[in-house]
């Protein structure tokens, strides 16, 4: 949304700020006992402040919402009273400093999803040589050693991209396209590594006394969550499943065309046609 989503506007008031409003999707805001409050100080766009509020004050309400997004809460404003010396940093560079802040922040949650990631590979692999199918350990079956395959891709492109994302914080190098780049790969890997594992495991998986559906329902800083907390990642160009489906439907009719059949076949049915002795 950026700076211009920012609509909560500070009235003065015998030295001290007002403010009236409400803030949504802030994570964590029933157990924070401090705020950092954006307000609008100006006209333009980037004109933003940073107030620093205590969350025990008279007139802040803090509650969660409702749905999946349990970490994600309101916050309500009606009538707190900031005195001016609550002002983090200048006036009207609020957003400056948060992007700055944010920019060494996401990081650090990716490097939480890549422990998540590493957590559910060892899970994964630990379960593909202990559970015994056919006499074997499943890891010898090639369709199982696919999904710990696609897992490990997962879990190596987000530990890349956030090593290079660090790594050029850490030496001064322009930062920023690598962190964007680290928060994208690593909310989708954390969300594809945790469907592989359950392909693995199979009902073995949704078992809560087993443990993997409490890393696939983690929405800490793991799985899309952070990247919740800090703007999505699909804006990145992706497929979506109506093309995808398309796509499919429309290999299909190719197919049905060169067997000579009007009705798509089935994905699962093969278009060869029966041999017959001569």
């Amino acid at each position: 949304m950026g700076p211009g989503g920012i609509t909560l506007t500070p009235q003065g008031r015998n030295g001290s700020l007002v403010l009236n409003g409400t803030k949504l999707f802030v994570s964590d805001a029933t157990s924070a006992t401090d705020l950092i409050v954006a307000v609008r100080t100006g006209d333009g766009t980037t004109d933003v402040s940073l107030l620093h509020v205590d969350a025990k004050s008279r007139g802040v309400t803090t509650r969660r919402l409702p749905g999946f997004l349990s970490w994600q809460c309101e916050v309500t404003f009606d009538n707190v009273q900031v005195p001016a010396t609550a002002m983090l940093g200048e006036a009207q560079r609020g957003w400056t400093s948060l992007s700055r802040a944010l920019e060494r922040a996401l990081p650090l949650l990716c490097s939480y999803i890549v422990g998540g990631c590493q957590a559910v590979y060892e899970k994964s692999v630990l379960y593909t040589q202990t559970r015994v199918q056919f006499g074997v350990p499943i890891g010898r079956f090639q369709r199982v050693q696919d999904h710990v395959v696609k897992l490990v891709n997962h879990l190596d492109s987000a530990r890349w991209a956030t090593w290079e994302a660090l790594w050029k914080l850490d030496t001064g190098r322009p930062a920023t396209a690598s962190v964007h780049m680290a928060k994208a790969v690593a909310s989708e890997a954390y969300l594809e590594a945790c469907n592989a594992a359950h392909e693995v495991h199979a009902g073995m998986g949704v078992l809560v006394e087993y443990g993997l559906p409490r890393t696939r329902r983690c929405r800490g800083p793991c799985s899309t969550t952070s990247a919740i907390r800090a703007g999505t990642s699909g804006g990145w160009p992706t497929r979506s499943s109506g093309n995808q489906a398309a796509g499919l439907r429309a290999r299909l009719s190719r197919v049905a065309r060169r067997c000579g059949s009007r009705r798509p076949p089935s994905p699962r049915r093969s278009c060869v046609r029966p041999r017959r002795d001569r």
